[in-house]
């Protein structure tokens, strides 16, 4: 019996609204990320890597309530929170290549993880902003859209910056000084 879900059954649009990333890109991590997370041998149950991508992906998409991927998942809890560290890991290694292209309100629009308190260790909750910052820069990278409900606060969609048109001049030498000085 197949545990994870059909992306055959989904629309890019849903695998989008329900991943972040479409098929494609889902295809692509999976490939760059493969020999990292694919498990060394089949007994018990082992999780495949598209699987445990799917598992994280859903995750950083909807939020911190890891039972909800359990049910869609057909895991156990402990399975999503042991899948969840090692993803985690192995997405935040690949930082030492990206950067922080766009404002934090882009994160936070994309991965619904962020819009709330991350109820996790510190040391994970920085890992699921690390891992939320490099799938972000793919999803840009591939030319991936924002998800329908993903405007801001107030309904907007500023051409994928947050930050109302009237603050953006005085905000540039900030995103100017970050992009310099501070890299992921």
């Amino acid at each position: 019996m197949e545990r994870r879900p059909n992306l055959d059954d989904l629309t890019n649009i849903e695998i989008i609204d329900r991943y972040r990333l479409d098929r494609d890109g889902i295809d692509y991590v999976e490939n760059i990320l493969s020999r990292q997370i694919t498990p060394k041998a089949y007994r018990n149950h082992a999780i495949s890597a598209r699987h445990k991508l799917l598992i994280t992906l859903r995750y950083l998409a909807t939020g911190p309530i890891q039972l909800n991927d359990c049910d869609i998942h057909g895991v156990s809890q402990p399975t999503v929170s042991r899948v969840l560290g090692e993803m985690l890991n192995v997405l935040s290694h690949k930082t030492t290549r990206s950067r922080v292209e766009k404002a934090i309100g882009q994160l936070k629009r994309r991965f619904g993880v962020l819009h709330t308190e991350i109820t996790l260790s510190p040391e994970k909750a920085c890992k699921v902003v690390i891992a939320c910052a490099v799938l972000h820069n793919l999803c840009k990278a591939r030319g991936i859209p924002f998800a329908d409900n993903q405007d801001d606060d107030n309904g907007n969609n500023n051409n994928g910056d947050p930050r109302p048109q009237d603050q953006m001049p005085g905000l540039r030498y900030r995103d100017y000084f970050a992009a310099t000085y501070f890299h992921i």
